[in-house]
């Protein structure tokens, strides 16, 4: 799908949803997975951080400029300066003393069930130096060659979802587990996930716009499988509409042509609990299909979003509604994609 423009038009209601106040602070509840294969050692407690609400930004530090929100570089380099100075006996207190504790928020911000410490990221070094190598380097060093094309998704993000707030976007080097999260100091992304060949450093003004779109998210708090899902599926959703194309191709290769079979997998454990063995497989890693793609919770959740936002007549109003709806299962309902698989749907 290619970004899609659209006329303005006046707010109208969807039916079977109400209108929900827009707030100018917003709770980021999403996680982007780094998408490789297997089920994280430290899925279940991503499942439990992922319901807890960040805290509300400060009023003073909203802002709803693309333009003022900054794009900071800064830890990549330090970290490649620290890689420089360091020896295998004193890479973990340098990492710690110097990247961590004298680097930016955002590395600090990427600390907790990511990099962890100075001692564990100078382990992951050691245990894949491959993903830490030169080349890895030299990709990484590209980042603000994707400032035009991240600063105009936001624009277009603004264009569709007038309320969007625009935090600062932080660029760092972690321990190939994360390749993204959102903190109320701004939106991380770990580059170490992407700078290991040049397709996937393409995909970063996606990674950042799905990033912003979780930062957007005024959503009921996630308790199932279906909630989650339309959390993840909604920023890949929304994120393509502002900058064309989404980081899921493979998923979707897969899913498309089997759509029925699919859904009528999730259907069955959709409301099952997070981190419930009935939800094994559909969210971070894993795959309920033998050989099948991991994340196909996200493609099922973009569906969801995808087959309300072509039944609406205010586009606008369709993305409000992805944005701030507090009943998944009457969203569901009202979007009609399960309609579609039923008998003489």
């Amino acid at each position: 799908m290619s970004a899609i423009p659209f006329p303005p038009g006046p707010s109208s209601e969807r039916p079977g949803l109400k209108p929900f106040g827009v707030r100018s602070r917003r709770a980021c509840r999403g996680e982007t997975d780094p998408r490789r294969g297997g089920v994280s050692p430290v899925f279940s407690l991503i499942l439990v951080l992922a319901l807890v609400p960040l805290p509300a930004l400060a009023q003073s530090d909203v802002n709803d400029d693309p333009d003022r929100a900054r794009i900071i570089t800064s830890d990549v380099d330090l970290f490649w300066d620290v890689l420089d100075r360091s020896t295998a006996h004193n890479r973990a207190e340098l990492l710690q003393g110097e990247y961590i504790e004298g680097g930016t928020v955002g590395v600090r911000d990427f600390v907790p069930n990511r990099i962890l410490s100075g001692r564990a990221l100078a382990e992951k070094i050691a245990e894949e130096p491959q993903r830490y190598s030169p080349q890895v380097r030299e990709r990484s060093a590209q980042v603000l060659d994707f400032e035009r094309p991240i600063r105009a998704g936001f624009y277009a993000l603004k264009y569709l979802y007038p309320p969007a707030v625009f935090p600062d976007v932080y660029f760092v080097i972690g321990r190939l587990n994360s390749g993204g999260t959102a903190s109320q100091n701004g939106l991380i992304i770990g580059v170490e996930m992407y700078a290991h060949d040049d397709e996937a450093m393409r995909r970063l003004p996606n990674i950042v716009l799905h990033e912003a779109i979780h930062f957007q998210q005024n959503n009921a708090r996630v308790t199932n499988l279906l909630g989650q899902s339309f959390i993840e599926g909604a920023a890949d959703f929304v994120a393509e509409l502002a900058v064309g194309g989404h980081t899921n191709h493979a998923v979707h290769e897969f899913a498309d042509p089997r759509q029925k079979d699919i859904w009528q997998r999730f259907s069955l454990v959709m409301l099952e609990p997070l981190g419930s063995e009935a939800t094994e497989g559909w969210l971070y890693g894993g795959s309920v299909y033998k050989d099948g793609p991991s994340d196909l919770g996200y493609y099922v959740g973009y569906k969801i979003c995808e087959a309300y936002y072509e039944n609406a007549s205010n586009k606008r109003r369709a993305i409000y509604d992805i944005l701030n709806t507090k009943d998944f299962e009457a969203f569901l309902a009202v979007s009609g994609y399960a309609d579609r698989f039923t008998t003489g749907g």
